[in-house]
């Protein structure tokens, strides 16, 4: 397909689409000041179009020039009111340390889109705390979690479940936080993805049946993934222990 859009910008160097599509395809190789040329020369071309300015914005955002990006949410919004421009402002406003303007322009976000999740959560995680049970918010999550949660749904599974642990927390009902089915999907998914060190479970565990001094240093070393070396010896062994049977029935 880029291979089109190149052949036709050769043909009509002002054509807009294809020099944005070359710009997007760049993106998605990580090429991003490359991409970035390409989505600036489509902003000369048609300086009332909306989502150039957009693809550059996430280009700066993986490059860390949160102000420079912040620069082109602003004009999305100028040309346009897109409720995805005003999260790009949330965010790099939290991330400059202007809590007000990320906070007005979340809640905007969320007024024109109340059932994104990721708006919600980038809302909720970022700035929200939850001082009644009847919190409307609470309200929104609990309802999500009962009637739309697919189960085939990980990503947002793992959203809904962290933001229900932290309302809970912050209510200091400690025992709903520890509600299984919200704690044990933090657990499994935060070993699994390594939001609790850095590190995850495929860092140390290879799945290939081995010995048991081999299967001992992987449990062993695995012990990282949720605070460190505390115990991790014994808590190997045990580990260990408990995968004897599985083994032998050929899991």
């Amino acid at each position: 397909a880029s291979d089109i859009f190149v052949t036709i910008m050769k043909e009509q160097p002002t054509h807009f689409r294809a020099i944005e599509q070359i710009g997007i395809v760049a993106k998605e190789l990580g090429q991003h000041e490359k991409a970035m040329n390409f989505f600036k020369a489509a902003i000369e071309i048609d300086p009332t179009a909306s989502s150039p300015h957009g693809h550059c914005a996430t280009c700066l955002m993986e490059l860390n020039r949160i102000e420079e990006a912040l620069s082109h949410f602003k004009q999305i919004l100028k040309l346009d009111d897109r409720s995805y421009a005003h999260m790009g402002v949330a965010q790099c406003a939290l991330f400059l340390g202007d809590m007000e303007t990320s906070k007005k322009h979340a809640l905007r976000a969320l007024e024109m889109e109340p059932d994104n999740i990721r708006y919600l959560h980038e809302y909720l995680s970022g700035h929200h705390k939850y001082k009644t049970h009847d919190d409307p918010y609470l309200k929104q999550l609990l309802h999500i979690e009962k009637h739309t949660l697919k189960k085939e749904d990980k990503d947002i599974q793992h959203r809904i479940y962290t933001l229900l642990h932290k309302a809970y927390e912050d209510l200091k009902d400690f025992d709903l936080a520890l509600d299984p089915k919200i704690a044990v999907q933090i657990l499994f998914e935060g070993m699994k993805q390594g939001w609790f060190t850095g590190k995850k479970l495929t860092d140390y565990i290879d799945g290939i049946t081995e010995d048991e001094k081999e299967d001992l240093r992987e449990f062993s070393n695995s012990r990282k993934i949720i605070n460190g070396t505390d115990k991790q010896v014994q808590i190997a062994l045990r580990s260990q222990e408990s995968t004897h049977p599985h083994q032998q029935l050929g899991y």
